[in-house]
């Protein structure tokens, strides 16, 4: 069993599956030969690429960029990719916020590479999560990640140093987060650097298909050694 992440390896054994027959492999991406260009100087361009629904929870997303907005001097923005059935709450959440100005709804995104190039750092405001594609992609890029800390995302995001984490549900905590960068232009760079370092070196296609044929092997060992038994008994 290849689990995409460490909660959903604790549900396996949980219903019976023997631990040593699960595997964690998270997820992998391939990641750009060069990351996009990254814009020096305060104020933040925020994204959010994900489809508008609970589990996403892209609600607490606008209220971040609220809370953020309040937090700092510098601009702080939101460019929101995807669509979905909470659509309408979104927009009507962006209007009783007074962030029209200030979030564009990109609606679904076909380029992620250029919808990358266009923002600062990745907001992924989930409740729920396996390993997610989009936090790889990002960091892939040289892009920060603040997300929620749930699911395989804390595997990837390497918090204060990648990125930066807070409970699911917590727009204030991800708002701070968000002033915080959009103040700390340079470190904000940073972990946008020791990002893609962390991509390139523990997710890469590459590296998953190690991890993938190591798991398989132990299997076949297994099984080999099994059957073995069998004949002699």
């Amino acid at each position: 069993h290849l689990a995409a992440s460490p909660q959903i390896a604790a549900s396996l054994i949980a219903v019976g599956v023997p631990a040593h027959r699960v595997d964690y492999l998270p997820n992998a991406v391939v990641p750009p030969p060069r990351p996009a260009p990254a814009r020096r100087g305060p104020g933040l361009r925020a994204g959010v690429l994900a489809r508008l629904c609970p589990d996403k929870d892209p609600l607490t997303a606008v209220r971040a960029v609220a809370v953020a907005r309040s937090l700092t001097d510098t601009e702080v923005t939101l460019r929101l990719g995807g669509d979905g059935e909470l659509r309408a709450e979104v927009m009507a959440e962006i209007e009783r916020l007074s962030l029209v100005p200030h979030v564009e709804l990109c609606g679904p995104i076909i380029d992620v590479p250029a919808f990358m190039r266009k923002i600062d750092a990745l907001l992924l405001s989930s409740r729920s999560e396996g390993t997610p594609l989009v936090v790889l992609e990002a960091m892939g890029h040289g892009r920060p990640v603040v997300a929620t800390r749930v699911g395989g995302v804390p595997q990837q995001v390497d918090d204060g140093v990648t990125g930066m984490l807070a409970p699911a549900g917590d727009h204030a905590a991800l708002g701070r987060a968000l002033a915080w960068m959009a103040d700390h232009p340079e470190d904000r760079l940073a972990m946008g650097r020791a990002s893609r370092r962390r991509v390139i070196r523990g997710f890469s296609l590459d590296h998953l298909a190690g991890q993938v044929e190591e798991a398989y092997s132990r299997a076949s060992l297994e099984r080999l050694g099994s059957l073995a038994e069998s004949a002699a008994s």
